[in-house]
């Protein structure tokens, strides 16, 4: 869904976060320091889970 956050790890760690724009898209840096850009999903191997707080 729009707005979810991408969690990207190797191995135990996260290694990258962007925010879901929806369509295979996500708003993410490449690397520190640069510009935020629209790009695509660059994983189909992933685990869902929604977080909701009270």
């Amino acid at each position: 869904k729009a707005g979810d956050l991408l969690v990207f790890r190797s191995g135990s760690y996260g290694t990258h976060v962007g925010i879901y724009a929806g369509g295979g898209y996500m708003w993410a840096s490449p690397r520190a320091g640069k510009t935020v850009q629209k790009q695509k999903v660059y994983s189909n191997s992933y685990v869902v889970r929604r977080l909701v707080s009270a």
